[in-house]
């Protein structure tokens, strides 16, 4: 269980990034022209959405039995890899504009 709590760690760290990023694109939104702040404010709506959905998989994993932990550990990799993969194709997007 020691590997459940340092790895439950590492992704609240990592929540803790999320949130920087995502703050850092709104305040990019508040530099650009209206059209380009339409788009970044919709990444950003998406970009948070993801960022609940890891917050709840944390939540759902800590009070977790051992039994379901490797599954919901999956889960929450799916979903953290999603969103970096998701973050990075927004900053591509949005330097584009």
């Amino acid at each position: 269980m020691e590997q459940k709590k340092s790895y439950l760690s590492k992704m609240a760290d990592q929540l803790k990034r999320i949130d920087k990023d995502i703050k850092e694109l709104r305040n990019k939104a508040d530099s650009v022209s209206v059209r380009t702040r339409e788009e970044y404010n919709f990444v950003i709506a998406d970009l948070k959405a993801r960022r609940n959905t890891i917050e709840e998989k944390i939540k759902t994993a800590q009070s977790a039995g051992s039994e379901a932990w490797d599954t919901l550990k999956g889960g929450l990799d799916t979903s953290y890899n999603e969103f970096v993969k998701a973050f990075s194709d927004a900053v591509n997007r949005l330097k584009k504009n």
